[in-house]
């Protein structure tokens, strides 16, 4: 009796814990689109070329600078105090009712069927040491078993249309979309891991390779290496592009739109070749 109680504890945590995310994912949406204190963060996705339908495809948000609204505006929505200080994932554990994410602009981070279940948050300040900060590990999250941008690129992975193409970043996800290859996902703000790799050989069973699709600096390379093994170990094959006009996805798209995308991705080498090349430089 008392493990099923137990049980049904966790369940409701978890319950609450779906529609807080939820409901706060279309109050970031709403703050995002229709504030004044959303002003900023629509101009910074306008300059960086982003559509109000990738906008609105990943119901991208924005969290006001004030980093106690947060605790406040879900206390007064009744959410349990104890609940958003402890488990929801949303605020400092060193500072109480402080909120992770203030002056960022917002991704929900939704699992396959749909629900948000985390967020990133870009920082707008300029001023932050952390570029991103992403949500912790909850009762309904855990970053090494899901990807950012899978929802939205589930139908087209799912009718093998498209090969899976893993990128470095949230942003690149957006603009790989926008430009039409609806199949782009990330890891979450660690390497791709063994755990994501089997989650996509389950999830999918048309998924026979993963596209590479990472920074062409140091680090990008580096992932790509280990990416390529993780990849080919689990049975699936492994293409890789390497940007030539930009630095990434994301930066493609801002500077020559669509076109330039689609002329950058087209160039492919295999990951067995990609290694040579790599081991014959070193």
């Amino acid at each position: 009796l008392e493990e099923g109680v137990v049980g049904q504890k966790k369940d409701d945590t978890k319950n609450i814990l779906f529609d807080l995310y939820t409901r706060l994912s279309k109050t970031f949406n709403h703050i995002l689109l229709n504030s004044k204190d959303g002003e900023a963060a629509r101009q910074y996705l306008k300059d960086r070329n982003v559509s109000i339908e990738m906008i609105e495809k990943f119901q991208l948000g924005y969290a006001p600078k004030d980093g106690r609204w947060l605790f406040s505006f879900l206390k007064n929505k009744g959410y349990d105090e104890e609940l958003l200080k402890k488990k929801s994932g949303l605020f400092s554990q060193n500072y109480e009712g402080l909120s992770l994410f203030s002056n960022r602009l917002m991704f929900p981070i939704r699992d396959r069927q749909g629900r948000v279940i985390a967020f990133s948050g870009r920082d707008l300040s300029g001023v932050s040491k952390a570029k991103y900060i992403n949500s912790p590990e909850t009762a309904i999250y855990q970053k090494k078993e899901n990807f950012y941008g899978l929802f939205e690129a589930k139908s087209t992975i799912s009718s093998g249309e498209r090969q899976p193409i893993l990128c470095e970043g949230n942003f690149d996800v957006v603009a790989m979309h926008q430009a039409g290859y609806t199949s782009a996902i990330a890891s979450l703000g660690t390497a791709f891991t063994q755990e994501q790799c089997f989650n996509l050989k389950k999830w999918f069973s048309k998924v026979k390779e993963v596209h590479l699709l990472f920074d062409n600096d140091e680090a990008g390379m580096r992932e790509t290496e280990k990416a390529i093994v993780l990849v080919n170990s689990n049975g699936l094959g492994t293409y890789v592009h390497s940007f030539t006009l930009a630095k990434d996805a994301s930066e493609l798209l801002e500077k020559y739109g669509k076109s330039g995308v689609d002329k950058d991705f087209s160039a492919q080498e295999s990951g067995f070749d990609y290694l040579v090349k790599l081991y014959r430089k070193r």
